[in-house]
Protein backbone atom coordinates (compact mmCIF):
# COMPACT_ATOMS: atom_id res chain seq x y z
CA UNK A 1 0.00 0.00 0.00
CA UNK A 2 1.39 3.26 -1.45
CA UNK A 3 2.27 6.06 1.40
CA UNK A 4 -0.40 8.69 -0.40
CA UNK A 5 -3.34 5.91 0.39
CA UNK A 6 -2.11 5.70 4.22
CA UNK A 7 -2.57 9.50 5.10
CA UNK A 8 -6.35 9.68 4.07
CA UNK A 9 -6.84 6.06 6.07
CA UNK A 10 -6.46 8.59 9.24
CA UNK A 11 -9.30 10.38 9.15
CA UNK A 12 -12.43 10.29 11.19
CA UNK A 13 -16.00 11.74 11.40
CA UNK A 14 -14.77 15.15 13.59
CA UNK A 15 -11.11 15.83 11.76
CA UNK A 16 -8.16 13.71 10.48
CA UNK A 17 -4.60 13.58 9.68
CA UNK A 18 -2.30 12.35 7.85
CA UNK A 19 1.46 10.39 8.22
CA UNK A 20 3.78 8.01 5.98
CA UNK A 21 3.69 4.84 7.54
CA UNK A 22 6.42 2.60 8.31
CA UNK A 23 5.82 -0.97 6.66
CA UNK A 24 6.40 -3.07 9.55
CA UNK A 25 7.03 -6.34 7.24
CA UNK A 26 10.69 -4.40 6.53
CA UNK A 27 11.55 -3.99 10.04
CA UNK A 28 10.82 -7.03 11.93
CA UNK A 29 9.53 -10.90 11.49
CA UNK A 30 6.23 -11.76 12.46
CA UNK A 31 5.33 -15.18 12.75
CA UNK A 32 1.55 -15.54 12.32
CA UNK A 33 1.30 -19.09 12.19
CA UNK A 34 -2.27 -19.94 10.23
CA UNK A 35 -2.70 -15.99 10.20
CA UNK A 36 -2.87 -15.55 14.07
CA UNK A 37 -6.11 -17.19 14.22
CA UNK A 38 -7.02 -13.92 12.05
CA UNK A 39 -8.50 -13.34 8.30
CA UNK A 40 -9.42 -9.94 7.30
CA UNK A 41 -9.34 -9.44 3.51
CA UNK A 42 -6.48 -11.29 3.73
CA UNK A 43 -4.34 -8.70 5.15
CA UNK A 44 -1.49 -9.28 8.00
CA UNK A 45 -2.75 -8.74 11.57
CA UNK A 46 0.75 -7.26 12.26
CA UNK A 47 0.35 -4.10 10.01
CA UNK A 48 -1.57 -1.65 9.32
CA UNK A 49 -2.73 0.10 12.88
CA UNK A 50 -2.52 3.56 13.85
CA UNK A 51 -3.33 4.80 17.10
CA UNK A 52 -3.33 8.70 18.02
CA UNK A 53 -4.02 11.24 20.90
CA UNK A 54 -5.22 14.79 20.84
CA UNK A 55 -5.26 17.64 22.59
CA UNK A 56 -8.86 19.78 22.18
CA UNK A 57 -8.89 23.71 22.76
CA UNK A 58 -12.62 24.38 22.36
CA UNK A 59 -15.68 26.41 23.42
CA UNK A 60 -19.61 25.49 23.61
CA UNK A 61 -21.55 27.97 21.38
CA UNK A 62 -25.69 28.05 22.71
CA UNK A 63 -28.16 30.67 22.31
CA UNK A 64 -30.17 30.37 25.15
CA UNK A 65 -28.01 31.42 28.39
CA UNK A 66 -29.14 34.92 29.38
CA UNK A 67 -29.97 35.28 33.13
CA UNK A 68 -30.82 38.54 33.78
CA UNK A 69 -31.53 42.07 32.39
CA UNK A 70 -31.15 45.43 33.21
CA UNK A 71 -32.70 49.07 33.19
CA UNK A 72 -32.07 52.55 34.77
CA UNK A 73 -33.64 53.46 37.52
CA UNK A 74 -37.02 55.49 36.50
CA UNK A 75 -37.40 53.80 33.49
CA UNK A 76 -39.37 50.68 35.12
CA UNK A 77 -39.55 47.83 32.84
CA UNK A 78 -37.34 49.46 29.43
CA UNK A 79 -34.21 47.02 29.64
CA UNK A 80 -31.72 48.44 28.13
CA UNK A 81 -29.16 45.41 28.19
CA UNK A 82 -28.98 41.56 28.71
CA UNK A 83 -26.89 39.64 30.97
CA UNK A 84 -25.60 36.06 29.47
CA UNK A 85 -22.99 33.32 30.13
CA UNK A 86 -20.46 33.54 27.56
CA UNK A 87 -18.64 30.35 27.45
CA UNK A 88 -14.57 30.57 27.04
CA UNK A 89 -12.32 28.05 25.16
CA UNK A 90 -11.66 24.64 27.63
CA UNK A 91 -9.62 21.59 27.11
CA UNK A 92 -10.77 18.22 26.39
CA UNK A 93 -8.79 14.90 24.55
CA UNK A 94 -9.73 12.65 21.79
CA UNK A 95 -8.02 9.00 21.37
CA UNK A 96 -8.17 6.64 18.89
CA UNK A 97 -7.22 2.94 16.94
CA UNK A 98 -7.75 2.46 13.25
CA UNK A 99 -6.82 -0.70 11.03
CA UNK A 100 -5.83 -0.46 7.57
CA UNK A 101 -6.76 -3.08 5.10
CA UNK A 102 -5.85 -2.82 1.52
CA UNK A 103 -8.44 0.22 0.35
CA UNK A 104 -10.37 -0.38 3.55
CA UNK A 105 -9.82 1.00 7.03
CA UNK A 106 -11.37 0.55 10.33
CA UNK A 107 -11.23 2.63 13.24
CA UNK A 108 -12.55 2.96 16.59
CA UNK A 109 -12.47 7.05 18.31
CA UNK A 110 -13.41 8.13 21.67
CA UNK A 111 -13.56 11.74 22.75
CA UNK A 112 -13.99 13.87 26.00
CA UNK A 113 -14.76 17.58 26.45
CA UNK A 114 -15.47 19.57 29.15
CA UNK A 115 -16.78 23.55 29.36
CA UNK A 116 -17.52 25.23 32.32
CA UNK A 117 -18.13 29.05 33.09
CA UNK A 118 -19.95 31.80 35.32
CA UNK A 119 -21.16 34.96 35.13
CA UNK A 120 -22.25 37.08 37.52
CA UNK A 121 -23.65 41.36 37.51
CA UNK A 122 -23.75 43.41 40.69
CA UNK A 123 -26.12 46.77 40.54
CA UNK A 124 -25.91 47.75 44.19
CA UNK A 125 -24.32 50.64 43.09
CA UNK A 126 -25.10 52.03 40.29
CA UNK A 127 -28.49 53.14 39.58
CA UNK A 128 -29.30 50.36 37.52
CA UNK A 129 -32.86 48.41 38.61
CA UNK A 130 -32.28 44.29 37.85
CA UNK A 131 -34.57 41.97 36.86
CA UNK A 132 -34.67 37.58 35.71
CA UNK A 133 -35.34 35.97 33.11
CA UNK A 134 -35.99 32.04 34.66
CA UNK A 135 -38.60 32.49 37.47
CA UNK A 136 -42.18 32.27 37.32
CA UNK A 137 -42.66 35.66 37.55
CA UNK A 138 -45.84 35.27 39.84
CA UNK A 139 -44.01 32.79 42.41
CA UNK A 140 -40.73 34.46 43.06
CA UNK A 141 -39.35 34.43 46.49
CA UNK A 142 -37.93 37.74 46.99
CA UNK A 143 -39.77 40.57 47.39
CA UNK A 144 -37.30 43.49 47.42
CA UNK A 145 -35.40 44.11 43.84
CA UNK A 146 -32.29 42.10 42.99
CA UNK A 147 -28.66 43.74 43.93
CA UNK A 148 -27.24 39.81 42.81
CA UNK A 149 -27.37 37.88 39.69
CA UNK A 150 -25.09 34.89 39.55
CA UNK A 151 -25.07 32.23 36.65
CA UNK A 152 -22.84 28.95 35.96
CA UNK A 153 -23.23 26.83 33.17
CA UNK A 154 -21.68 23.45 32.89
CA UNK A 155 -21.24 21.16 29.22
CA UNK A 156 -19.79 17.88 29.24
CA UNK A 157 -19.38 15.72 26.41
CA UNK A 158 -18.61 11.92 25.76
CA UNK A 159 -18.77 10.67 22.61
CA UNK A 160 -17.44 7.27 20.81
CA UNK A 161 -17.14 6.69 17.33
CA UNK A 162 -17.16 3.65 15.05
CA UNK A 163 -15.90 3.84 11.41
CA UNK A 164 -15.34 2.30 8.03
CA UNK A 165 -13.31 4.06 5.85
CA UNK A 166 -12.62 3.22 1.72
CA UNK A 167 -9.77 5.69 0.34
CA UNK A 168 -8.25 5.96 -2.69
CA UNK A 169 -5.93 8.29 -4.78
CA UNK A 170 -7.05 10.73 -6.85
CA UNK A 171 -3.95 11.94 -8.34
CA UNK A 172 -0.02 11.84 -7.58
CA UNK A 173 -0.51 13.84 -4.67
CA UNK A 174 -4.40 14.71 -3.91
CA UNK A 175 -5.99 11.36 -1.93
CA UNK A 176 -9.87 11.63 -1.20
CA UNK A 177 -11.49 9.49 1.58
CA UNK A 178 -15.32 7.87 2.11
CA UNK A 179 -16.16 7.26 5.26
CA UNK A 180 -19.23 5.88 7.60
CA UNK A 181 -20.27 5.38 10.63
CA UNK A 182 -22.04 4.92 14.33
CA UNK A 183 -22.17 7.72 16.71
CA UNK A 184 -23.42 7.57 20.45
CA UNK A 185 -22.92 11.07 21.91
CA UNK A 186 -24.22 11.21 25.72
CA UNK A 187 -24.33 15.42 26.48
CA UNK A 188 -24.05 16.39 30.19
CA UNK A 189 -25.39 20.26 30.79
CA UNK A 190 -26.54 22.13 33.61
CA UNK A 191 -26.85 25.09 34.83
CA UNK A 192 -27.67 27.20 38.38
CA UNK A 193 -28.74 30.59 38.72
CA UNK A 194 -29.18 32.49 41.82
CA UNK A 195 -30.71 36.01 42.21
CA UNK A 196 -30.71 37.97 45.46
CA UNK A 197 -31.73 41.17 47.20
CA UNK A 198 -28.14 41.52 49.25
CA UNK A 199 -24.90 41.66 46.70
CA UNK A 200 -22.98 41.22 49.98
CA UNK A 201 -25.01 37.89 51.03
CA UNK A 202 -25.58 35.92 48.10
CA UNK A 203 -27.40 33.52 49.31
CA UNK A 204 -29.00 34.91 52.69
CA UNK A 205 -26.92 33.21 55.46
CA UNK A 206 -26.48 36.09 57.38
CA UNK A 207 -28.38 39.16 56.80
CA UNK A 208 -31.94 38.10 58.10
CA UNK A 209 -33.66 40.79 55.32
CA UNK A 210 -31.94 39.55 52.55
CA UNK A 211 -34.15 36.90 50.48
CA UNK A 212 -32.71 34.92 47.10
CA UNK A 213 -34.25 33.11 44.47
CA UNK A 214 -31.95 29.79 42.95
CA UNK A 215 -32.98 28.02 39.66
CA UNK A 216 -31.37 24.82 39.17
CA UNK A 217 -31.59 23.22 35.43
CA UNK A 218 -30.32 20.33 33.90
CA UNK A 219 -30.29 18.84 30.34
CA UNK A 220 -29.05 15.69 29.58
CA UNK A 221 -28.97 13.94 26.28
CA UNK A 222 -28.51 10.73 25.01
CA UNK A 223 -27.62 10.49 21.27
CA UNK A 224 -27.50 7.33 18.95
CA UNK A 225 -27.15 7.86 14.56
CA UNK A 226 -25.38 7.43 11.32
CA UNK A 227 -22.98 9.48 9.95
CA UNK A 228 -21.37 9.91 6.09
CA UNK A 229 -18.82 11.92 4.85
CA UNK A 230 -15.56 12.91 2.31
CA UNK A 231 -12.16 13.51 3.25
CA UNK A 232 -9.19 15.01 1.14
CA UNK A 233 -5.90 15.07 1.65
CA UNK A 234 -3.03 17.22 -0.72
CA UNK A 235 0.77 16.44 -0.17
CA UNK A 236 2.46 19.78 -0.62
CA UNK A 237 6.06 18.04 0.00
CA UNK A 238 7.37 15.50 1.81
CA UNK A 239 7.65 18.33 5.01
CA UNK A 240 3.44 18.66 5.01
CA UNK A 241 0.76 17.68 3.65
CA UNK A 242 -2.57 19.78 3.87
CA UNK A 243 -6.45 17.88 5.08
CA UNK A 244 -9.94 19.29 5.18
CA UNK A 245 -13.18 17.27 5.21
CA UNK A 246 -17.12 17.08 6.36
CA UNK A 247 -19.54 14.62 7.71
CA UNK A 248 -23.43 14.42 7.88
CA UNK A 249 -25.10 13.01 10.29
CA UNK A 250 -28.60 12.03 11.66
CA UNK A 251 -30.16 10.17 14.32
CA UNK A 252 -32.58 10.59 17.47
CA UNK A 253 -31.59 11.88 21.17
CA UNK A 254 -33.64 11.25 24.20
CA UNK A 255 -33.67 14.63 26.18
CA UNK A 256 -34.36 14.31 29.98
CA UNK A 257 -34.60 18.21 31.90
CA UNK A 258 -35.69 19.34 34.50
CA UNK A 259 -35.92 22.52 36.64
CA UNK A 260 -35.88 23.18 40.17
CA UNK A 261 -36.87 26.70 41.61
CA UNK A 262 -36.13 27.44 45.26
CA UNK A 263 -35.21 30.18 47.60
CA UNK A 264 -35.11 32.19 51.26
CA UNK A 265 -38.35 34.79 51.93
CA UNK A 266 -36.16 35.33 54.70
CA UNK A 267 -32.35 35.11 54.97
CA UNK A 268 -30.32 34.23 58.14
CA UNK A 269 -30.21 30.34 59.76
CA UNK A 270 -34.04 29.65 57.69
CA UNK A 271 -33.40 26.59 55.08
CA UNK A 272 -34.46 27.35 51.48
CA UNK A 273 -37.49 26.76 50.48
CA UNK A 274 -38.85 24.68 47.68
CA UNK A 275 -40.66 26.43 44.42
CA UNK A 276 -41.75 25.17 41.43
CA UNK A 277 -40.16 21.53 40.13
CA UNK A 278 -41.20 20.53 36.63
CA UNK A 279 -38.97 17.84 34.34
CA UNK A 280 -39.48 16.02 31.35
CA UNK A 281 -38.36 13.61 28.89
CA UNK A 282 -38.68 13.21 25.31
CA UNK A 283 -37.40 11.62 21.77
CA UNK A 284 -36.34 14.07 18.55
CA UNK A 285 -34.74 13.66 15.74
CA UNK A 286 -30.67 15.29 15.80
CA UNK A 287 -28.77 16.48 12.73
CA UNK A 288 -25.41 17.12 12.86
CA UNK A 289 -22.82 18.50 10.86
CA UNK A 290 -18.72 17.96 11.09
CA UNK A 291 -16.27 19.98 9.42
CA UNK A 292 -12.46 20.38 9.77
CA UNK A 293 -8.90 21.49 8.14
CA UNK A 294 -5.49 21.45 9.49
CA UNK A 295 -1.95 20.60 8.44
CA UNK A 296 0.33 17.24 9.38
CA UNK A 297 4.19 17.44 9.84
CA UNK A 298 6.02 13.90 9.47
CA UNK A 299 8.11 13.49 11.90
CA UNK A 300 10.71 10.68 12.33
CA UNK A 301 10.93 6.79 12.18
CA UNK A 302 11.32 5.20 15.72
CA UNK A 303 11.47 1.48 15.86
CA UNK A 304 9.60 0.78 12.79
CA UNK A 305 6.55 3.84 13.66
CA UNK A 306 6.19 6.16 12.05
CA UNK A 307 5.03 9.94 14.33
CA UNK A 308 3.77 12.57 12.61
CA UNK A 309 2.23 15.97 14.52
CA UNK A 310 -0.61 17.76 13.15
CA UNK A 311 -2.68 20.86 13.87
CA UNK A 312 -6.10 22.10 12.94
CA UNK A 313 -9.51 23.80 13.53
CA UNK A 314 -12.66 21.91 13.70
CA UNK A 315 -16.34 22.76 13.89
CA UNK A 316 -19.21 20.85 15.31
CA UNK A 317 -22.93 22.17 14.48
CA UNK A 318 -26.20 19.88 15.95
CA UNK A 319 -29.37 21.12 14.85
CA UNK A 320 -33.06 20.86 16.51
CA UNK A 321 -31.20 20.18 19.69
CA UNK A 322 -33.23 20.75 23.12
CA UNK A 323 -33.24 23.19 25.26
CA UNK A 324 -33.39 23.98 29.11
CA UNK A 325 -36.97 24.39 30.31
CA UNK A 326 -37.61 28.05 31.74
CA UNK A 327 -40.68 29.95 31.94
CA UNK A 328 -42.07 32.56 29.44
CA UNK A 329 -45.14 34.96 29.69
CA UNK A 330 -48.45 33.65 27.87
CA UNK A 331 -49.05 36.20 25.36
CA UNK A 332 -51.75 38.49 26.23
CA UNK A 333 -52.05 37.65 29.60
CA UNK A 334 -50.11 38.28 32.93
CA UNK A 335 -49.60 34.37 33.35
CA UNK A 336 -46.47 32.69 32.86
CA UNK A 337 -46.11 28.94 31.00
CA UNK A 338 -43.28 26.34 31.28
CA UNK A 339 -41.21 26.40 27.77
CA UNK A 340 -38.84 24.10 26.14
CA UNK A 341 -37.38 26.47 23.41
CA UNK A 342 -35.54 24.44 20.06
CA UNK A 343 -32.19 25.83 20.44
CA UNK A 344 -29.04 24.38 18.22
CA UNK A 345 -25.74 23.32 19.74
CA UNK A 346 -22.37 24.33 18.26
CA UNK A 347 -18.58 23.84 19.87
CA UNK A 348 -15.31 24.46 17.49
CA UNK A 349 -11.38 25.26 18.31
CA UNK A 350 -8.62 23.65 17.84
CA UNK A 351 -6.81 20.39 17.90
CA UNK A 352 -3.15 19.05 18.00
CA UNK A 353 -2.26 15.34 17.14
CA UNK A 354 0.69 13.08 17.78
CA UNK A 355 0.37 10.08 16.35
CA UNK A 356 1.87 6.91 14.82
CA UNK A 357 1.61 3.95 12.71
CA UNK A 358 3.40 0.81 12.46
Amino acid sequence: MSWKKWIVALSTVVFTTSFAPASAGDCYECDTGSDCGFSLCDCDPCEGWSVYADYLYWRVRRCDLDYAFGYESGIDGRADRKYSVNPSYDSGFRIGVLKACDDLDFGVHYTWFQNCNDDSVDVSSNGVLLGQVLLNPDAPFATAPYQLAASNYKFELNQLDVELGYHLEVSDCLAARLFTGFRYANFKQKRTTAYSTDAADQFAETNTAAQVDVVHQKLDTDFYGLYLGNKASYSVSDCFDFFGGFSLGIGVGEFTSAYDHYGKPTGGVADFTDGDYLDCSCWKSVGVFDFNLGITFPLCNVCCTDWAFSVGYEFHHWWNFGSFLDFDHEPGTDSAVISSHCCDLGYDGLFIRLSAAF
